[in-house]
C-alpha cells in the first residue's frame, strides 16, 4: 500500500456538482435512512439506489490517481480486469463485529469522492484464500467490514464519522509505510516499533485487505528477487570500480554502467510500478550505501 494524495485529481462533476447525480442520491438516502433509524419506514417508502459512483468518469479518475493499481495491495489490475470502485466506509451494510451486520452503512458517503478507492477483486470482495502465514484456507477480503477501535463510536448519521477511530489504513489519509514492513518471503507484517493501537491497525489492514493471500505474497516475492538481483549487480560494479583509477577509460565505462543500473533500480519504486512501496523499503537503504559520488 502506497500513500497517495488526492489533490492531484479533481473530483468528477457527477459527484460534486450541486445538480449532479451524487448530490441527489445523498439527499434521497438521508431522507430514507432517517426513517430507518427512527423505525418509521412505511410500505410506500422506497429504498434509495446508489449508482453515481459507477459513472465512468470516476473509474477513469481513480485509475489515473492510482496508476491502474489496487489502492490496497498495489497489484496492477488495469490490463487484467475492470476496477472495483470500493467504498472505504461501506455504503449499504456494515459489520458491527465479526457476525453482526447493521442493515445500513455510511449511506451519506456513497457518492463521496474521498470515500472511493480503486480495488482489485481479491482485496475488495470476501473470498476464500490460502493465507501465506497460516497456510490455511480462510475467508479474507474487505467486503462490508470496517472495524473500529471503539464500536460505541460507530457513526449513524452524517459527520459522526469524524469521531470514529478506523482500524483500516487509508492510503489517502495514512502513511502505510509507517505501519507495514515487507519480509524477504514477500509476506507483509506490522512494523516492530508500533504501539498497541498502531499494531491493531496494521493487523486489521493485513487481514481485511487480504494482503497475505498466498498468490499475492508469491507475486511480491518474485518482485523482490528481481530487485535483489539488480542490487547484486550494482554491488559488484561498485567493488570493481573501487579497484580502478577513476580517470581511466574502464572506470568511466564502469561508472556509466553503474549509473544505468541505479536508474533501472529506481524504476521499481516509481508510483506506477506494482508493489512500489515494498520496493522503496528495499531500495532506499541500498541506494544510500551505493550512490556514486556526484550522482543524485
Amino acid at each position: 500500500m502506497r500513500s497517495v494524495s488526492r489533490i492531484t485529481i479533481t473530483a468528477p462533476d457527477v459527484l460534486e456538482a450541486e445538480d449532479g447525480k451524487g448530490k441527489k442520491e445523498r439527499k434521497a438516502a438521508e431522507a430514507y435512512f432517517k426513517k430507518v433509524i427512527a423505525a418509521t419506514v412505511g410500505k410506500n417508502d422506497t429504498a434509495p439506489t446508489f449508482t453515481a459512483y459507477k459513472d465512468k468518469t470516476i473509474a477513469l479518475a481513480l485509475n489515473s490517481l492510482f496508476h491502474g493499481k489496487c489502492a490496497y495491495c498495489e497489484s496492477r489490475f488495469a490490463g487484467i480486469h475492470p476496477v472495483d470502485i470500493e467504498h472505504w466506509r461501506p455504503k449499504g451494510d456494515v459489520y458491527l463485529n465479526e457476525k453482526t451486520l447493521r442493515t445500513y452503512g455510511y449511506y451519506w458517503l456513497a457518492a463521496s469522492w474521498e470515500n472511493l478507492l480503486p480495488s482489485c477483486i481479491d482485496c475488495n470482495r470476501v473470498r476464500t484464500h490460502k493465507d501465506f502465514v497460516t497456510n490455511r484456507e480462510t475467508t479474507l477480503g474487505k467486503g462490508n467490514y470496517f472495524p473500529l477501535t471503539d464500536e460505541n463510536k460507530r457513526a449513524k448519521e452524517p459527520d459522526d464519522e469524524d469521531e470514529e477511530g478506523p482500524l483500516l489504513l487509508n492510503p489517502c489519509t495514512d502513511e502505510p509505510s509507517q505501519y507495514l514492513e515487507f519480509q524477504d518471503t514477500g509476506c507483509v507484517s506490522p512494523k516492530a516499533s508500533l504501539d498497541d493501537t498502531q499494531r491493531k491497525k496494521a493487523l486489521a489492514s493485513i487481514r481485511f485487505y487480504a494482503l497475505n493471500r498466498t498468490e499475492l505474497v508469491q507475486d511480491r516475492r518474485s518482485r523482490i528477487l528481481l530487485i535483489k538481483q539488480k542490487m547484486s549487480t550494482i554491488g559488484k560494479l561498485c567493488e570493481i570500480l573501487e579497484q580502478h583509477n577513476p580517470t581511466t577509460n574502464i572506470a568511466l565505462v564502469l561508472d556509466e554502467l553503474l549509473v544505468s543500473e541505479l536508474e533501472s533500480l529506481y524504476d521499481f519504486q516509481r508510483p506506477e510500478q506494482p508493489f512500489s512501496s515494498m520496493a522503496k523499503q528495499l531500495i532506499d537503504p541500498f541506494i544510500e550505501k551505493h550512490r556514486p559520488l556526484g550522482h543524485p
